[in-house]
């Protein structure tokens, strides 16, 4: 992928998050990474980017890059 959509569906193809799901909420300024919400299963504690219980629902939210994920 070179790039993301805000909703875009995703799927992780390296690390430890290979073969999960995703829609992006949204998309950063600073770089082509964007913010990721992975579907199913909540995310072991060492790859969160915020609290398991964030109140703003961000529990499973990680920043991905273009270059790690194909469109789902």
């Amino acid at each position: 992928m070179k790039s993301f959509l805000r909703g875009q569906s995703v799927t992780v193809l390296f690390g430890p998050l290979a073969g999960r799901t995703g829609k992006v909420c949204r998309c950063r300024m600073g770089d082509n990474g964007a913010w990721v919400n992975i579907a199913g299963d909540p995310l072991p504690d060492k790859l969160r980017s915020f609290p398991a219980n964030d109140e703003n629902g961000r529990g499973n939210h990680v920043v991905l890059y273009p270059e790690d994920c194909k469109r789902a």
